[in-house]
Parts: C-alpha cells; structure tokens; sequence
C-alpha cells in the first residue's frame, strides 16, 4: 500500500497516537504464533493480538504451566530442573565418544561414585535408543538399592525392559541381594518372591540359577520366614542348573540356628525351648545326611564354612551333641578324634520319648527315584561317622576341607563345654602346628577361657606371649589373671601374675582397672592359703613370708595406680580418651575401690605385724597419701558434668578469719561461743592460743 517507510510512521501515528511501540520494526512484520504453546482457536488466544507478542510468555511458571498442558504429563519444577540439568546438547557429546557398551558402562559407574544419578540416568536413556546397554542400566538399579530405594529400584527395572533393554542374569542377583540389605524385611521379602516366581514363567527369558537360589534363601532366611525358605529348597532339583551347592546348605543351617537361637529371647518356657532346639537339631542331621551323599557321589564341595555351619547349631545342644562336632571334624577334614566317641543315655525315659516323637513329626518325607538313595536308611546317629574319599575325586587331600580360624574356635568352644582341657591342647597343637593354621585373636581368647577353666595360669602366659600386639585387648588379661586367681595351690602362681602385670604394662595404653584389682586379689589369698606351720619358727617365716609377698604387690601396684591417677587428672592431650573416662563413673569407681584395697592391705601388714617396725613408716605415708586421693574424690564428684561438693564440718580454728577488732568478738556467721582473739605478732601466738584453750567454752564445744 504505502511504499515510504515515512509516510507509513505518519499514517500509523494518525491511527494509533504517539505511542512507542510504533518505532519498532517488529511491529511490521507479520504476527508469529507459537502453535506449541496455543491450546486455543488464534482468534480467541491471547496472543494473537499484534501487541501481545511483545509481552513474555517464556516465565519459569508460564513454561511449566503450559508444558502441563501440552504434554498432558504434569511434572514439578524440580523433576523438570533434574531434566534440565545436562542438555540435549551435551548427552550427545557424551554419546559421541562412548560408543563402547564397556566404556560407557565404566563411564556411569564413575559418574554413580559421585552420585551424579540424573546425569547417569539421561545418558544411559539416550544411549539406549542405538546400543544394548544391559550393564549400565544395572549400575543405576544397583547404586538405588545401595540407598535403600526399592521402589525406585524396581520402576528403573521396568522402565529398563520398556525401552529394549533385556536384563541378564546378574540383573536378578542385585536385585535380590538389594532385597537382602533393605530394613523392610517384609516387604523385601514380597517383592522378592514375587520377582522370583516371575523367573519361573515360561516366557521368561532368564531362567533362576543356582546363584538366584542361594539369594532368595538368603533372603528368606534374614527375614526368618522358614516357610518360604523350605518351599525354595524343594524346587530346586538335585543335579544340574539350580541343584543346591555347599553356600546353599550353609544358608539353610544358619537359617535353623537363628531361629533357634531367636527362641531363647522370647517368653517360651524352658521346656518349649528345648524343644524348638530339638526340632532344628533333627532338620539340620537330616540335612547332613542328604550333603555327605552326594558329597561322596562327588556332587559337591564341602568347605570350612558349611562344616562350622553345621558345627555351630550342634553346639546349642546336649553334650552329645557337642561332641559329634569332633566326629563331624573327623568326617569332613580328616582330623582324627582326640578321645573316645561320647556315648551317654538318656537321663529318664520322657525325654527318650519326646526324641521319638520329635523324629517320627519331623522326619522328611522324600520320594527318591531309587530306594538305595533315600537318606531315611542311614540312622540319625551315625551320620557323623568316617566316610571314605569321594569315587570321582583322587585321593588326595583337596577332597577333604580345609580347616582355618573358624574350625578353631568351633572346636575349642565345643571343648569348653564338654570341659575337656587335655584334648583341647591336643587339638590346638595338630591346627597351629601340623596343619599350618595362624591364630587369631578370637582364637587365643577360646583357647585362653579352656585353660582358665583348667586353672593353668603359667600356660596362659605362653599363650599371651605369642600372641601379636593388634590381637591383645584388655579381655585377654582379665581371662589370664582370673586363671591366677583360680591356680591359687600352684606356689608360682603370684610369680605368673607378676608377669601378666609386666605384659599389660607393655601391651596397653592404660591399666585395666580390675586386672589390678584381681592381681591384688591373687597376692592375698595366695599368701593367706599358705599350709600351718608345724613350730613356732615356721610360723613365724610364713608369716614374714606372707608379708614380703603383699609388700612385693602393693610396690608393684604403686606405679600403675600413679598413672591412673595422672591421666584421670589431666588426661592424654592427644586423644580425647579422658572426656569419656571423666564421665564414666563405674571407671572412677573403680580406681576408688583400687586405692581402698591397697589401703586395707597397707592396714593389714601393720596390724598383724607381718613386716618388720622400720617400713612402718614408709607405709603410714603411702596408706595417708591413698586416703587423702580416696577423700579428695569422695567429697568433690563429678556426677552429669556438674561438680557436687559434699560438706563436711571443719574446726573454726583451722579457718581462716580476717582479723578482729576485740578479742572475744565473733562473726556472725558462727553462732557458738567460741573466743577469737585479735590479731598478734608472730611471737604473742603461743601465749594467746595457751590462754585461749583455758576458756571454758572452748573445753565445753562438742566436735561433730
């Protein structure tokens, strides 16, 4: 129409007034429509004004409410920002370069290290479209399990089959070990069975594998549903994919413990306990039976765990049962019994008949295809003895199991209840010797608790000698002295308490209080179980005797209680042991009842005359030095980090008064009719205390 771009301005200016917009050149161009945005006809839409296209619409609310209704999906502003966060732009930079389902599967597990999920997230979805990226999606399901996401977990599973992608075997087995580790057992374990049925379909293409198993009864047993747990164990077959292997065995026998061992904390009767360990004993022989057959068919491997598995749940019965863990030993490792096969009847003849009963309830019904096999033919109690190598395997050494750390302590916790300390040191020198095993620290401990049962105070401190600095703890020497205190007829046994005082000296970083305690103990009622003297001589030497040996302990005590004392003042500076030491009042406590032993000792020499008159002295200054350590803590306790000072009355005339005006004047504060005198020089206080102590009122004042 008009081709003068002036004569335009001045026709729209005669239109429109002096408005800005008109300066624009925007405003003659033709109106744009964002048709991604429009939800309505343009004619009655908002933007279709030519003026409405210079007002914004790109707000953060405005872009979220109208992507609400493009996408019909309404997402918040907090997904859309995790969207938001990597750019199309920039996961086809990483898509560029990782074209190797490997690297990128690296790739996403060193971004999950920094928990960069959305990140991982977009660019495994975006690489799903051109490569199998089987792996990456099972970092992403595993880094939700980790964090205990089991929803998420699954709805990253689902999402990972909608998009191509097949998941694998070892998909499977994260998800369940995941299933495992989470706190909501019961849930878990739903989901979990609910997956593993879901194995079983026809048109699965993952079929479950041995390993699968072994994780589902995992998790039924952390859950202690033996139901589901038994109901597992019969599909699995007996040979081939999904027969059950020695982990599988283990999980089942530790499954039974458990329950076993969870009866104990509840309200049953005694009785009923009883029973419940009966009925697991009677499972787990059962169990035994059907694993040495096909162990000697060569089906499967036994190891050191499935031995003390089976090893572990004996130990909660009878002492029958405690001591088939030796024929057990003997049958899986080769290790020959070190005293006779136990054989006890039973005590009355209710208990022979609750066995009965318990054996015909319990007994498995199993059909076998051949009747040579049924493990029903071999008795319960000979399913423990000597069995020859497997057929298929040489005869070699491998085909038994090899023994370490765990069969060790199993076999002396198994000796400790059968108290048979001889075979126990039989035992321990074939495994530490012979068979090469290293002890460690538990098994020092077993060992040093049969030979405080069996009072042998001089080997515990062999024992302690060759154990290495990270495995001596403050328990080891409790266990040792309390072998002292039971040794009390060995006449070296205060020599072998000495020792063990010289060891902790050196092992630890602070004494242990009832070390000490029982170490004083041991010097006492040694010296005091000394045999009567046959002549007033002898008396007289045992006596003298008796007083050497208490006067050796409370010397040798002397420098421990000195450094209790030191850091129960002040403390190591560089650590912060001392915060918890000054708030734990049983440790205080201790330490008291430590200075009041000594004290008692120190009495004790004295008053029988047990040392001769010229160290009277030096004990007199070592019992008051004690006393007043024992007053100064029982008058100011520290009790909730707050300091309670107990009041005790005091003499006035040993308070410090500020000096009077008159001599009979008295403070306010002191109700009595006690004279103070003013004060005096240095040379008139002899003659004013002298004068002072004829008053009658002070004669007269009661002490408290």
């Amino acid at each position: 129409m008009l081709t003068c771009h002036a004569c335009s301005k001045r026709y729209l200016r005669a239109i429109l007034g002096d408005s800005p917009t008109i300066l624009s050149p925007l405003i003659c161009r033709a109106p744009t429509i964002r048709r991604h945005y429009v939800t309505e006809s343009p004619e009655s839409s908002p933007t279709s004004h030519p003026l409405a296209e210079t007002q914004s619409i790109g707000t953060e609310e405005d872009r979220v409410k109208h992507g609400k209704e493009h996408n019909g999906n309404p997402k918040s502003t907090s997904e859309n920002k995790k969207e938001d966060s990597i750019s199309k732009y920039a996961i086809e930079q990483h898509l560029k370069y990782l074209t190797d389902p490997l690297k990128l599967a690296d790739y996403i597990r060193k971004i999950l290290r920094d928990d960069g999920f959305p990140t991982a997230q977009a660019i495994v979805r975006a690489a799903s479209k051109s490569m199998s990226c089987t792996v990456s999606w099972n970092h992403l399901i595993d880094w939700q399990l980790s964090r205990e996401k089991m929803n998420a977990a699954l709805s990253t599973y689902n999402e990972m089959k909608k998009r191509a992608q097949i998941p694998d075997a070892h998909t499977y087995s994260i998800i369940f070990r995941g299933f495992t580790n989470n706190p909501h057992k019961s849930t878990a374990l739903a989901k979990g069975l609910a997956l593993y049925h879901s194995m079983l379909a026809e048109k699965s293409k993952v079929k479950p594998s041995t390993m699968h198993m072994n994780a589902v009864l995992k998790l039924c047993a952390r859950t202690g549903n033996m139901s589901a747990l038994w109901g597992i164990a019969a599909q699995m077959p007996e040979k081939g994919n999904g027969s059950p292997d020695s982990l599988s065995y283990t999980t089942i026998l530790n499954a039974l413990r458990l329950e076993a061992v969870s009866d104990f904390r509840g309200d049953l009767t005694p009785m009923q306990k009883r029973q419940n360990v009966e009925k697991a004993l009677l499972s787990a022989r059962r169990l035994w039976a059907e694993i040495s057959k096909r162990w000697r068919k060569g089906d499967i491997f036994i190891d050191e765990e499935l031995v003390c598995s089976m090893g572990h749940l004996l130990i909660l019965g009878n002492q029958v049962d405690c001591d088939d863990v030796l024929s057990l030993v003997e049958q899986s490792m080769n290790i020959p019994r070190q005293t006779p096969r136990l054989r006890v009847k039973h005590h009355d003849t209710v208990s022979q008949n609750f066995n009965q009963e318990i054996r015909a309830i319990q007994s498995p019904k199993v059909t076998p295809k051949n009747s040579e096999e049924n493990i029903n033919e071999t008795p319960v109690a000979d399913i423990f003895n000597r069995l020859t190598v497997p057929e298929s395997i040489p005869m070699t050494s491998s085909a038994y199991a090899k023994p370490g750390n765990n069969l060790l302590s199993l076999i002396m916790q198994a000796l400790l209840k059968l108290k048979l300390m001889g075979v126990a040191t039989k035992y321990w020198e074939i495994l530490t010797g012979r068979l090469g095993v290293k002890p460690d620290g538990e098994n020092f401990h077993a060992y040093l608790r049969l030979l405080r049962l069996a009072r042998a105070s001089a080997e515990s401190v062999r024992i302690i000698q060759q154990m290495d600095a990270a495995d001596i703890q403050v328990k080891t020497f409790r266990i040792a002295m309390a072998s002292c205190d039971r040794d009390k007829n060995n006449p070296n046994v205060f020599a072998n308490a000495g020792k063990l005082l010289d060891l902790m000296e050196n092992s630890l970083p602070l004494p242990d209080v009832p070390t000490l305690q029982k170490y004083l103990e041991v010097a006492l009622s040694v010296a005091s179980g000394t045999k009567q003297a046959s002549s007033a001589t002898e008396f007289e030497q045992s006596k003298h005797d008796r007083g050497k040996q208490i006067l050796r302990a409370l010397t040798r005590l002397r420098p421990p209680f000195i450094n209790l004392r030191s850091f129960l003042a002040y403390g190591d500076p560089s650590s912060t042991v001392r915060d918890a030491i000054s708030k734990d009042t049983e440790y205080i406590s201790g330490i008291l009842q430590l200075a009041r032993k000594m004290m008692g000792s120190y009495h004790l020499l004295i008053e029988q005359r047990l040392i001769g008159t010229e160290h009277h002295p030096g004990i007199q200054d070592e019992r008051h030095t004690l006393n007043s350590f024992v007053d100064r803590y029982t008058r100011s306790k520290k009790i909730g980090g707050t300091t309670r000072t107990v009041n005790r009355w005091i003499d006035p005339r040993r308070r410090k008064q500020p000096p009077q005006t008159g001599r009979y004047s008295r403070p306010t504060s002191y109700p009595s009719k006690i004279p103070k005198w003013k004060s005096t020089s240095p040379g008139e206080v002899n003659t004013k205390s002298a004068e002072i102590m004829k008053d009658p009122l002070v004669k007269s004042r009661e002490i408290i």
